[in-house]
C-alpha cells in the first residue's frame, strides 16, 4: 500500500513538471516554478553535505547556448526598440526547467533506487495517458469542470470558447507536443529494453498507454499525430519488420499490440457511431483521416490556414538577420515556429537556438548508443513541430540531463558481457 501511495505521489510530481499549472489563488507561480526551488534546494543540500558539487560539461555547454540566446534576444528588442521579452529571458527558462527536472529525478530514484530511460518512460506514459483520461472526464462531467476551472489556472475560459478538451495543466499544440514525445520514447522502449520485453505488465502498460495517447491524445491536439507517425520508425529499425523477419523477443510486444489495436479500434468505431461526442471529437482529432477517405485528399483546416496564409517571413536583410524584436502571438498573423522565431530574432537567433537540441540530441545520442536513433527523432520532432508552433523540446532534456543511466552506458560501450557485474554491484 505504501509503495502504492509513492508510486502515485511519484506520478503526481512527473505530471506537475510535464504538465505545469498555477492554481488560481497564484497564478503567476506554476508547479514548474515550484519544483525548480526543490530542486534548488537539493542541489544545495548536496553541496553543504558533500562540501563540493561537479558540474558536468553537457549542462555547461547547454547552458551558455541558452545564455547565448536570451544575449541576442536582448540585443534584437534593443535594436528594435521593443519590449518584448518572450525568448529574451530564456536562460531562465532553462534554469527552471533544468532544477525542475533534478526535483522529478530525485523523486524517482528515492522511490525506485535508480533512475533509468525505461523507467522515466513508463512514468510519463502513465501520466499522459492519464491526462487524456482526466480531459474526457473533465468535459463529460459538470461538477469535475466546475472544480478544475475554479482552482486551476490554465485559461479554460478560452480552451471552452474554442471547445477543446483539456486536462490539468495539459491542452493544445503543448499538450500534443508532450505526447508526441513520449509516443516516440515508447517505440523505442519496447523494441530496445530487454527487461521491458519480459515483462508482461510493463509492455501492457506501454502499449495501453500508447493506444489512449494515439486516439484521446489526438483528440485533444492533433500535434499527437506527429509523434504518432514517428514512433513507428522504431518498430521498423529494430524489429525486422524491413527484412520481412520478425525478432524473436518482439514477438509478446506485437500479440498486445494487436490486442490493444483490435479492442481499441472496435472501441472507437463503436462510440464514434453512438456517442455524439465522441463522434465529433474523433472527427476533429483524425480530420486529415476522415477528408482522405471521404474526399481522397488528405488535408485538415489549420494544415490549410499554414499553407494559404500564414507563411510570413522578414521582408529586408535586417529583419533576416535579427529579427524585428516582436514574438507576441499573431503579431505577424502567424504562429507557424519557423516564421516567429525568424522574425523575433532573424537566422542568428533561429541558428543558436536549434543549435541547443541540436547539442543535446547527438549529446546523448553519443551517450546512450543502443538509443541514439531515438535521440535524433526526437530531434527530427523538434524541426517537424515549428512547421506548425513556435515551440521547444527541451522539457525532455532536461530530465535526461539530470540523471545517467549506468546500465545503458555499459551496453552502448559495447561491454555487455559486463553488464551482470554492472547489476549485482
Amino acid at each position: 500500500m505504501l509503495k502504492a501511495l509513492g508510486i502515485f505521489s511519484t506520478g503526481v510530481v512527473v505530471s506537475c513538471f510535464y504538465f505545469p499549472f498555477a492554481f488560481t489563488f497564484a497564478p503567476s507561480v506554476n508547479m514548474k516554478m515550484v519544483l525548480a526551488l526543490a530542486g534548488l534546494v537539493i542541489v544545495g543540500l548536496q553541496v553543504i553535505n558533500t562540501r563540493k558539487y561537479e558540474v558536468r560539461k553537457e549542462y555547461l555547454v547547454s547552458a551558455f547556448i541558452a545564455a547565448l540566446y536570451s544575449v541576442i534576444n536582448l540585443v534584437t528588442i534593443e535594436v528594435n526598440d521593443t519590449l518584448d521579452y518572450s525568448y529574451a529571458n530564456y536562460i531562465t527558462s532553462y534554469f527552471v526547467w533544468a532544477f525542475g527536472a533534478i526535483s522529478v529525478v530525485a523523486m524517482i530514484r528515492k522511490m525506485h533506487g535508480q533512475v533509468t530511460i525505461r523507467l522515466l518512460t513508463l512514468y510519463l506514459s502513465v501520466v499522459c495517458a492519464a491526462q487524456c483520461i482526466i480531459a474526457i472526464i473533465i468535459d463529460r462531467n459538470d461538477m469535475v469542470k466546475l472544480f478544475v476551472d475554479r482552482w486551476i489556472f490554465q485559461g479554460a475560459h478560452f480552451l471552452n470558447e474554442v471547445n477543446r478538451l483539456y486536462g490539468i495543466g495539459a491542452s493544445l499544440d503543448p499538450a500534443g507536443t508532450r505526447f508526441a514525445v513520449v509516443l516516440i520514447m515508447i517505440g523505442f522502449v519496447l523494441v530496445l529494453d530487454e527487461e521491458v520485453k519480459r515483462n508482461k505488465l510493463q509492455n501492457i502498460t506501454l502499449l495501453l498507454c500508447y493506444g489512449i495517447m494515439a486516439t484521446l491524445g489526438n483528440m485533444m491536439s492533433r500535434t499527437t499525430t506527429v509523434g504518432l507517425l514517428l514512433s513507428f520508425l522504431p518498430f521498423v529499425l529494430h524489429s525486422g519488420l524491413h527484412r520481412l523477419m520478425i525478432k524473436g523477443d518482439n514477438l509478446m510486444s506485437y500479440r498486445i499490440f494487436a490486442s490493444v489495436a483490435i479492442l481499441g479500434t472496435a472501441l472507437m468505431i463503436y462510440l464514434y457511431n453512438t456517442d455524439q461526442f465522441f463522434h465529433d471529437q474523433l472527427r476533429y482529432g483524425f480530420e486529415g483521416f476522415f477528408s482522405w477517405v471521404e474526399q481522397g485528399e488528405w488535408k485538415t483546416d489549420s494544415t490549410e490556414k499554414l499553407n494559404t496564409t500564414m507563411w510570413i517571413w522578414p521582408e529586408d536583410l535586417r529583419g533576416w538577420l535579427i529579427g524585428y524584436g516582436t514574438f507576441g502571438f499573431f503579431s505577424f498573423s502567424t504562429d507557424i515556429g519557423y516564421c516567429r522565431l525568424i522574425l523575433y530574432s532573424g537566422l542568428v537567433g533561429f541558428i543558436t537556438f536549434s543549435s541547443l537540441f541540436l547539442y543535446c540530441a547527438f549529446f546523448f545520442a553519443r551517450k546512450y548508443r543502443r538509443y541514439k536513433y531515438m535521440f535524433i527523432v526526437l530531434l527530427s520532432l523538434s524541426f517537424l513541430i515549428w512547421i506548425k508552433v513556435a515551440t521547444d523540446l527541451f522539457f525532455i532534456y532536461a530530465l535526461f540531463l539530470a540523471f545517467e543511466d549506468e546500465r545503458e552506458k555499459w551496453l552502448g560501450s559495447g561491454r555487455e558481457a559486463n553488464i551482470e557485474v554492472l547489476e549485482a554491484a
